[in-house]
């Protein structure tokens, strides 16, 4: 299979489609295969062919026709030719809106088979140099393309996403009808002109209803030179990698995607190392490459252990840390860059960060000048051991990945492949993530008045996932979609009763208290966890009156 026209013919061939149904001649591009690791619709993979190669597809006299975006005749509509708005005053029945930038990817990833290079996994991205943006898209391309081609693959896709940011929608008048999706317009207005792409017409009380989005035709036809990996035979024994699952808040609390991080590392100092791909799958057969590192993560062990009681409130400058890495150098740090997120690291499950590294060995650090239970990870302050993991939390080697909602709490198989070696000559992992980066943190403060008519009043402030600067006179983003707590009450280790509650309070009334056998003297243990609609009760907070 050499273009594809030809890929998307045998494509309808085997959904039963004859052939003279479809018209996908305007389609030129070449590819070097099709790589479908499981069983997928026809449309399923159709979609994942036009978000890669930009096309439109349009119903004429009972045929699909495929044609490529770019440049082509242009229909141009004046104000005069948008409808009043019904109750609008005289307005025009016409919305322009904008996807704000921050919702916008800045880099933009092709994950594909290089066809100069044995068909092995590669990737090519490109870049969007843009402030107070970090976000990133990935594209699991199922073809075999060659470098070049996977680059302008990506170009075309993280600029026909900026480009396509301001969105229509007007009505117009009948004589636009012959208007079909992918056509161009010219929308001409007092104050401005804008050229947008028809993503959709239909009629509506004897007009034409149209939306589309903006386009600059010229992003579509783009070159670009791609790097390259090497045409390379698979080594034998195939070069190990190191990887390190994490499952916590390590992300800055701002997004509502299930996440988790992997850490992917060289093994020692191996310098046949060239990075590594990591792989999922849900059923431990099929293996897709879902992220590409090129620099090695700074993964290592403790070798002595961080005190158990330090504050989280401001710097733990008794604790000293040894670490042994496998591969890399640790740097110190000023007080105002640790603050800012500098120097942030995992050991065991807490999340700590370091003001000083100090050499003592051979990739051996002591750290120091400490701050302690970052990311509402204090309780694991006490659960550390010897020889637990470290992992620098650099976004470089150890960065977020998506995690599918439907895969929260179910088996997921994980692998770390060299570049250059053959996946299935890797042993998978399996893990039960819980999106823990959703959890809510636990409360604090918690309080307890009882009142002379013998109710008991428990309070408490909430924590939120969001970790934004102070702002004076605003409270916290609550970070969850509701506000709701779950509230358990016990005596002497036997449940009494559990509650939901919509705000920081619960009352324990006289009549509940009766009702659970509780007497005035009695100790009652009281705990109360913030709940997602997402991933359920987060951390709970305890204590007895």
């Amino acid at each position: 299979m050499s273009d594809l026209p030809s890929l998307m013919m045998d494509l309808f061939y085997r959904a039963g489609m004859p052939a003279d149904a479809v018209d996908v001649s305007a389609l030129q591009e070449r590819i070097g295969g099709v790589v479908l690791s499981q069983r997928q619709s026809v449309r399923t993979v159709l979609d994942h062919l036009q978000t890669l190669f930009q096309f439109d597809v349009v119903e004429h006299d009972r045929t699909l026709v495929f044609a490529p975006r770019g440049p082509r005749s242009v229909v141009t509509i004046q104000e005069r030719d948008i409808l009043p708005k019904q109750g609008g005053g005289g307005q025009r029945d016409l919305k322009i809106t904008r996807i704000p930038d921050e919702q916008l990817p800045q880099q933009v990833n092709v994950l594909y088979f290089d066809k100069d290079s044995d068909h092995l996994p590669a990737v090519q991205s490109a870049l969007y140099q843009v402030e107070d943006n970090s976000t990133s898209t990935t594209l699991q391309a199922v073809l075999s393309l060659s470098p070049d081609q996977a680059k302008e693959r990506a170009d075309v896709l993280l600029d026909t996403t900026w480009q396509e940011r301001f969105r229509f929608v007007l009505t117009v008048l009948p004589k636009y009808q012959v208007i079909e999706p992918g056509d161009l317009v010219n929308l001409v207005l007092p104050d401005q002109s804008w050229l947008m792409r028809i993503t959709r017409t239909f009629f509506q009380q004897g007009f034409v209803r149209l939306e589309g989005v903006s386009v600059d035709p010229e992003t579509y036809q783009q070159t670009a030179v791609g790097a390259r990996w090497g045409k390379t035979q698979v080594p034998s024994p195939a070069l190990a990698s190191l990887l390190q699952v994490l499952d916590g808040p390590f992300d800055d609390g701002s997004t509502q995607t299930p996440l988790y991080f992997a850490a992917l590392s060289r093994t020692g100092q191996d310098q046949g190392w060239k990075g590594a791909f990591l792989y999922e799958s849900a059923d431990n057969a099929a293996f897709a490459p879902v992220d590409q590192v090129t620099t090695s993560a700074y993964i290592g062990t403790l070798s002595t252990l961080p005190r158990p009681d330090a504050p989280t409130a401001f710097w733990d400058d008794a604790s000293v840390v040894t670490v042994t890495l496998n591969d890399g150098a640790l740097t110190s740090a000023a007080d105002a860059d640790v603050l800012k997120g500098a120097n942030a690291c995992v050991m065991g499950e807490e999340i700590l960060q370091f003001g000083v590294a100090t050499l003592v060995g051979p990739l051996t650090y002591q750290l120091s000048h400490l701050l302690r239970g970052r990311r509402g990870t204090e309780k694991a302050m006490t659960t550390h051991t010897l020889g637990e993991r470290f992992v620098l939390l650099d976004g470089a080697g150890a960065r977020a990945q998506t995690l599918n909602g439907s895969a929260i709490g179910q088996p997921l198989w994980v692998k770390a492949v060299s570049a250059n070696t053959a996946e299935s000559q890797v042993t998978a992992n399996a893990i039960t993530l819980q999106a823990k980066n959703l959890r809510p943190l636990s409360p604090v403060h918690l309080n307890s008045v009882r009142l002379a008519t013998g109710e008991r009043v428990f309070s408490w402030i909430r924590r939120s996932r969001a970790f934004l600067p102070w702002q004076d006179g605003v409270d916290m983003p609550l970070s969850e979609t509701r506000e709701s707590y779950r509230i358990t009450l016990m005596k002497n280790g036997i449940p009494l009763r559990q509650d939901t509650v919509s705000s920081p309070s619960y009352t324990y009334t006289l009549p509940a208290q009766q009702v659970d056998g509780v007497l005035p003297t009695d100790t009652v243990t009281f705990s109360v966890a913030q709940i997602s609609e997402r991933v359920g009760a987060g951390d709970v907070v305890s204590g007895e009156w």
